[in-house]
């Protein structure tokens, strides 16, 4: 979660697409925000007691065609598939997408889906939806279909009629679609092939981008809309915790609302000067690093009030992200400008406390949390240390001395997991991958950076390595890789 963030200033990119027929000019603001896409709590690895191997490759052309040898791709969500976008990044060409086994990279589909262009989900109960807009008549609208995740095939549709962005993702049994509303858009197949892109860079203040609001749609898995809300303008950043049945969302310059997720009832709103966690048995909020707010407060799912800590705040963790965030467990980390601690979301008591020595705590389940101190030295030679400490004392249990390039990647219930080059002075570095005993602190196995323009991404317990096709003579590939 963002604590402290300077909020003053963004970097926007501005992207304005000339069109060849000179009769629409397509603006927009894509707001370039620092952050990691999967909390610790989501990294979760299956065992990796020796140096994991790759089990199989996929690119573009051979998931999609010869037509998109030149797109890049992603994996969009995961659950027992992994669904694959391919992106072409010239107007007027579709996206796709297709399912294929995590395992064996082996595609489940008799064929890819054309023009989902813009996100999809996997219900709890094993069902998928995607989003895309669309023409009725002569209105522009946003377009759910349900569809059967084994074959690709449709199962039913919903519209939104509503012009915009949208974005679904699962909410139980059952899916959230959070639509920006637009004026004046265009479907990308309507956008003539040949047209040019012309991207226009700059900076630019919170008050340059103008306004958002979010529509926030609800269905079941088979389709059937639940209900509508329309947010705070300009907050349309979503978490869910499904256990506690509770929904927040938060702006970047708007502060943020806590709702439920059975019904879209408004529980509880803050300022941009706090953040907030969900959790299973209700919600939290605490002041920023640096507003002078040290007090963090408790509240229950139906959004009474049940109690508070004087003197402490929600922890920055080890990421900058949005001031919203939600936890698998029951224990939050707590801190003050020298200590970190962890508190209970059940009774709103510190477990213990301990001198921060400005480090960034990771919460792992319920046994470990582990802190991470950046050491610097004048010959550059820069390094991490990470401390391994017991949840329920804040006692040491290990420590160990990593590189400065090395990031956390995955926990496997036994081992950290690393990325990145151990002699790296930068972050983020080449993708080397190493192992760590949370017991001793000790290195279990190194892998050399397989492709020294790749990422790592865990995604349901799964270690897949995505290169980006940014290296001249490259192709955009996911690699599977397992112990």
């Amino acid at each position: 979660m963002r604590v402290g963030a300077n909020r003053g200033r963004r970097e926007a990119l501005t992207l304005t697409a000339v069109l060849s027929i000179g009769a629409l000019v397509l603006s927009a603001f894509v707001v370039l925000e620092r952050g990691e896409a999967q909390p610790p709590q989501s990294r979760t690895l299956e065992s990796m007691s020796t140096r994991p191997d790759a089990r199989w490759r996929v690119d573009a052309a051979s998931l999609f065609g010869k037509d998109f040898g030149d797109a890049s791709v992603s994996v969009e969500v995961a659950d027992d598939h992994l669904l694959v976008r391919a992106s072409r990044n010239r107007l007027g060409r579709p996206s796709a997408v297709i399912a294929i086994d995590p395992d064996t990279g082996r595609p489940l589909w008799r064929a890819p889906r054309i023009g989902w262009e813009n996100s999809c989900a996997i219900s709890r109960d094993k069902r998928l939806a995607c989003t895309r807009t669309a023409r009725v008549g002569s209105a522009i609208v946003t377009r759910v279909s349900f569809v059967d995740p084994d074959t690709g095939d449709d199962l039913g549709t919903a519209t939104i009629p509503i012009p915009g962005s949208s974005r679904i993702l699962r909410a139980g049994d059952g899916f959230l679609v959070l639509t920006v509303e637009m004026e004046n858009i265009a479907l990308p197949e309507e956008i003539p092939a040949d047209s040019v892109l012309v991207p226009v860079a700059g900076l630019v203040t919170d008050d340059d981008i103008p306004p958002l609001q979010t529509v926030i749609t609800r269905f079941d898995s088979r389709g059937h809309a639940l209900w509508t809300v329309r947010p705070p303008v300009d907050q349309g950043q979503p978490v869910v915790t499904e256990a506690g049945n509770l929904l927040a969302v938060s702006g970047f310059r708007h502060g943020a609302t806590v709702m439920r997720l059975d019904s879209g009832r408004l529980l509880h709103s803050v300022d941009d000067r706090k953040a907030v966690v969900i959790h299973r048995s209700g919600f939290v909020t605490s002041g920023l690093a640096g507003t002078g707010r040290d007090t963090t407060e408790f509240y229950d799912a139906d959004g009474v009030r049940t109690g508070e800590i004087s003197g402490g705040r929600i922890s920055s963790g080890d990421s900058a992200a949005d001031p919203v965030q939600t936890i698998n467990g029951d224990i939050i980390p707590v801190e003050t400008n020298t200590t970190i601690g962890l508190a209970s979301t059940i009774g709103t008591d510190v477990r213990w406390t301990r001198p921060s020595q400005r480090s960034s705590p990771l919460v792992l389940g319920d046994r470990y949390v582990v802190t991470v101190v950046d050491e610097f030295s004048e010959d550059l030679s820069n390094t991490r240390k990470w401390t391994v400490l017991d949840a329920r004392s804040g006692s040491r249990i290990s420590g160990f001395t990593a590189g400065f390039g090395q990031g956390f990647v995955g926990f496997d219930g036994a081992r950290l997991i690393l990325g990145g080059e151990a002699d790296a002075d930068q972050r983020p570095s080449g993708p080397a991958l190493s192992a760590y005993d949370i017991r001793t602190g000790a290195r279990l196995w190194h892998l050399p950076a397989p492709n020294t323009a790749a990422r790592w991404q865990v995604v349901a317990g799964h270690l897949l390595l995505v290169d980006d096709g940014v290296e001249a003579g490259t192709r955009s590939s996911i690699v599977g890789y397992a112990s």
